[in-house]
């Protein structure tokens, strides 16, 4: 088995991006996650109306896949075209792409160590580290962790982390520049 230097050079042929590929699941998901949504929007018949919107779902997870490889720019790199679908796409996924990238990079950096922040991640604190915390740090850190928080994640992390809460700091940022 290929590890360390041997196992990325035998990679290497697999790293370049195919650009009419790129393009092809690019379109073609996107054009199905609508044509699902309005599947789900406009059919008469309930049955169908669940069944469109299962499949939006799951096209709208493929999507938001293409979306995560374009913004770790391994595609579709330099095309406007490309920065304008996926911008208006993170608007409405609530992942605007400067706030998503810069808390992802984030998070590919320093995911699961202990005691740094928690963008893009769960916190995680040793027993002794917990027992340090003040209740109120306890509880911050029980209530994010808990599994109801992390079953709305949407809300608590798109909606409010990555959205409300980017929006309340950058207004702090311009009306309280130091």
């Amino acid at each position: 088995m290929l590890e360390g230097k041997q196992l990325i050079l035998a990679t290497r042929q697999f790293a370049k991006e195919d650009r009419k590929k790129s393009w092809y699941y690019t379109i073609s998901s996107i054009l199905l996650m609508l044509i699902c949504l309005f599947g789900t929007l406009f059919n008469f018949h309930i049955s169908l109306k669940i069944i469109c919107s299962i499949f939006a779902g799951l096209t709208f997870g493929r999507v938001f896949v293409i979306y995560h490889d374009y913004l770790h720019e391994t595609i579709l790199q330099r095309s406007p075209l490309a920065k304008t679908i996926f911008t208006l796409f993170g608007l409405y996924a609530l992942t605007p792409t400067s706030i998503w990238k810069r808390s992802h990079d984030y998070h590919h950096t320093n995911n699961s160590k202990l005691f740094s922040a928690s963008i893009g991640s769960y916190p995680v604190f040793t027993k002794k580290k917990f027992e340090q915390c003040s209740k109120s740090q306890q509880r911050l850190y029980l209530f994010i962790r808990h599994p109801a928080t992390i079953f709305f994640g949407y809300i608590f992390a798109f909606m409010y982390g990555m959205c409300i809460k980017a929006l309340i700091n950058n207004f702090k940022n311009i009306l309280i520049p130091y």
